[in-house]
C-alpha cells in the first residue's frame, strides 16, 4: 500500500540524477519540478497539481531522475513503489490514458527541440539563419549594449551569460566585453567626448584578460574569507554572492558554499536552506554538492528538525564518501541517531 508522507516547506523530495523506485502522488500542498531545457540550457520550472503523479518516467524506465522535486509549502504526498504503481495503474485505465497523453506530448516537445538543435549545428534551413539560440541571443544583447556604450547594462548581461553558459561559444568575447565595460562604468553613453578619450588604454590579449579576471576573483574570494573569519557574516555573504557567477568554476562553487555557510552562521536558517537547495537544483553535478547538503542538514538540525537533517546528511554522505568532510557528516548522523536511541 502507498504511504502518506509529510514534507515541510523548502525540503527536497529528490534531486536530478538520483536513482529511486518511488512514484509520487500529490495529495495537498505545492510541489515544483525543475529541470534543464535541452535546447536553451535554461532552468525550467513546472508545478504539480493536486492529484497528479510525478517521478513516473524514471521509475518505469529504470533510469536516474532527470528533474528535481522541491517542496514549496507544507505538503502531503503518497509514495508508491514501482510495482505498487503498476498494480494501481492497471486497475485504473484512465490513469494509463493520461500517462500516454503526457508522455506523447513530452516526446513531441523533445523531438522538436532536437530538430531545432540539429538545424542550428548544421546550418541548414531558414530557421537556422533567422532564429537565435539562448547563447547567441544573450551575446547579441551584450554586444549591442557594449557598442552603444551602455556599459552598466552590458556588465549585467555578460554576468548572466557567464552564469548560464560557462562553456559558451562566445565566452571569450563576453569576457572582453565584461572587462572593458567594468573599466568604463560611469562613462556611459552621453558623457563628454574628452572624458571618453581620457580612458583609452591598450587592450590586453584574451589570455591576459582571463588571467586578470581569475586573479581578481581570487583576491575577492580572499576578502570574503577574511570577512567571514572576523565574524562579519553579512559583508562576507555579499562578497561571496557576487562571486557565485564567476567564470572560475572552482571559485564560483566555493563562493556558493561560503554564502550558504554565512547565512547559517548568521542564524538565517530558512534563507540558507532556500539559497542552497536552489543552488543544488541549478547545478546538480557541482563538485560542492556534498558540502551544500551538509549545511542544509545543519540548518534543519539547528531548527529542531532532526528527521529532515538526517535525510540530507545521509544524501551528503553517499556523495562525499570516505573523506574529511565525510567524517564530519558521519559524526552528525551518529549524533542524531544516538540522541534518538537515548
Amino acid at each position: 500500500m502507498p504511504k502518506a508522507i509529510n514534507y515541510k516547506a523548502n525540503s527536497v523530495i529528490y534531486f536530478s540524477s538520483d536513482v529511486s523506485d518511488r512514484v509520487f502522488l500529490l495529495k495537498s500542498g505545492n510541489i515544483a519540478i525543475t529541470y534543464i531545457d535541452i535546447e536553451t540550457d535554461a532552468q525550467v520550472t513546472d508545478y504539480v497539481k493536486t492529484g497528479e503523479f510525478f517521478g513516473v518516467k524514471s521509475v518505469l524506465g529504470n533510469y536516474p531522475r532527470e528533474e528535481s522535486a522541491m517542496v514549496l509549502t507544507d505538503s502531503v504526498v503518497y509514495a508508491f513503489t514501482g510495482p505498487e504503481f503498476e498494480t494501481f495503474a492497471a486497475g485504473n485505465p484512465r490513469i494509463i490514458l493520461q500517462m500516454i497523453k503526457i508522455f506523447s506530448k513530452q516526446l513531441r516537445k523533445v523531438h522538436s527541440q532536437l530538430q531545432s538543435l540539429t538545424k542550428e549545428r548544421s546550418g541548414d534551413g531558414a530557421d537556422a539563419s533567422t532564429e537565435l539560440s539562448n547563447d547567441d541571443g544573450l551575446f547579441s544583447v551584450a554586444q549591442a549594449f557594449f557598442n552603444s556604450k551602455h556599459y552598466t547594462a552590458c556588465v549585467d548581461v555578460c554576468k548572466r551569460y557567464v552564469s548560464l553558459h560557462r562553456n559558451g561559444k562566445h565566452l571569450n568575447e563576453i569576457k572582453r566585453f565584461l572587462i572593458d565595460s567594468q573599466g568604463n562604468e560611469g562613462l556611459e553613453f552621453g558623457a563628454a567626448d574628452h572624458e571618453k578619450e581620457a580612458t583609452v588604454v591598450d587592450t590586453p590579449s584574451v589570455s591576459r584578460r582571463q588571467d586578470i579576471e581569475m586573479e581578481d576573483a581570487k583576491v575577492a574570494f580572499s576578502a570574503a574569507r577574511s570577512a567571514e573569519e572576523r565574524g562579519d557574516f553579512e559583508s562576507a555573504y555579499q562578497k561571496y554572492q557576487e562571486l557565485t557567477s564567476s567564470s572560475d568554476e572552482e571559485i564560483a562553487g566555493a563562493s556558493t558554499v561560503g554564502a550558504g555557510r554565512c547565512l547559517f552562521k548568521s542564524g538565517d536558517f530558512v534563507e540558507a536552506i532556500q539559497f542552497l537547495t536552489g543552488a543544488i537544483t541549478q547545478n546538480p553535478r557541482s563538485p560542492n554538492i556534498g558540502e551544500m547538503l551538509l549545511y542544509v542538514g545543519l540548518c534543519y538540525e539547528k531548527s529542531g528538525k532532526s528527521d529532515k537533517a538526517l535525510a540530507f546528511y545521509t544524501k551528503a554522505e553517499s556523495i562525499v564518501g570516505d573523506s574529511p568532510l565525510g567524517g564530519k557528516i558521519a559524526a552528525r548522523i551518529q549524533a542524531i541517531r544516538g540522541g534518538n536511541n537515548a
